[in-house]
Parts: structure tokens; C-alpha cells; sequence
């Protein structure tokens, strides 16, 4: 969950309907005033939207963990503006259409670089650490690591976290040299 200068609350839920939805909260009185934000359809946008993270100006970015054009989820943005507009930023690819895609909240940088993981993505479909870089009017998508499920791991599940000097961290959940998965660190 996320909040705005507002005080209001953004999340992400598996209703109404099969594909989820972004909800917000905010304050009504002595109580709450529940709203949907945006419905997901289970087509182009995804389904199973997981985690949410808020920029300076209040828009939100998400990510799914099933669906779109791709298979492997997708990332997006809802932006305030009179109500909240829907963008499909990035769908991700994967070649089984029961994969799982992104399971942890998206991270973004100083520049508005966007960061995330898939769990059973990329290259050997198990899993992949991304980056999707702002351009004028699309988002590049960057590929920073393909695991094979050996001593790399599989699986990364988890929020990716960034360094000062923009390396990555996170967590796979299975492989390593124990195979009990790994933590992981890549370089730009």
C-alpha cells in the first residue's frame, strides 16, 4: 500500500471480478471512502496486479503477474488527471502463458527508471531481473540478468533495491550452491 500528499491510500486486490483491480482509500469524515481506481480486463493490460510505488507527482506504477501481449505480465501506470488514466508501459514476454510474471512491487530510481523481477521469466524461465528506461513516448526495455537456476538461482521473487551507485540487490528463491537460493548483486 502507498500513500499520496493527500493522505490517501493506493493498493492492489484480486476483486471485484477475476483479473483485480487498484483501489484507493481515502479519509471520509470519521471513517474511509473505498474507491476503484482502475479494473483490470485480463487482456492487453495483464491480470493479478501485485504491489504498488507512487512518484512525486502522485501517479502510480504497477505491475501484473499474469497476461497481456507478452504472457509474462505487464507494467504500468495510472496517472491523476481528473480521474485516473491507464497506461501500458511494458508488456512482459514469456513463454509459457501460466507463468508467473512479476510478484514484487516495482522500484524506481532517481531518473525514473523503472526496476523489477519476474519469477519465471527470461531466457530459462527462471526468472529475470528488468529495467525499463523512460523515452519519448515508450519505455526501453533492458534485460540485467537471465537466471539458469544454477549457483545464479531462480526465482527472484522479491523487491530489487538499488545502491548509491545504481547497482542491483535482491533474492532468488531456489538455486545457489546450496540450493537454497541466492543473493544476488548486478552492476551497471
Amino acid at each position: 500500500m502507498v500513500t499520496n500528499s493527500a493522505g490517501d491510500f493506493f493498493g492492489t486486490c484480486d476483486g471485484p471480478g477475476n483479473y483485480g483491480s487498484v483501489y484507493g482509500l481515502a479519509p471520509s469524515g470519521s471513517g474511509w471512502s473505498k474507491s476503484y481506481v482502475y479494473r483490470f480486463t485480463g487482456s492487453t493490460d495483464g491480470s493479478g496486479p501485485i504491489g504498488l510505488i507512487i512518484d512525486s507527482g502522485g501517479d502510480l506504477y504497477g505491475a501484473t503477474m499474469y497476461g497481456g501481449t507478452g504472457a509474462g505480465g505487464t507494467v504500468y501506470e495510472l496517472v491523476a488527471n481528473n480521474g485516473w488514466n491507464y497506461s501500458l508501459l511494458y508488456p512482459l514476454a514469456s513463454g509459457n502463458p501460466h507463468a508467473y510474471g512479476p510478484l514484487a512491487r516495482l522500484t524506481m530510481d532517481a531518473a525514473g527508471n523503472l526496476y523489477g523481477t519476474t519469477f519465471q521469466g527470461g531466457q530459462y524461465a527462471t526468472g529475470s531481473v528488468f529495467k525499463l528506461t523512460p523515452g519519448a513516448g515508450f519505455w526501453t526495455y533492458t534485460s540485467l540478468h537471465d537466471f539458469t537456476g544454477g549457483d545464479d538461482g531462480g526465482g527472484p521473487g522479491t523487491r530489487v533495491f538499488l545502491d548509491s551507485e545504481e547497482n542491483v540487490y535482491g533474492t532468488a528463491e531456489f538455486g545457489g550452491f546450496y540450493s537454497y537460493g541466492v543473493a544476488f548483486k548486478i552492476e551497471q
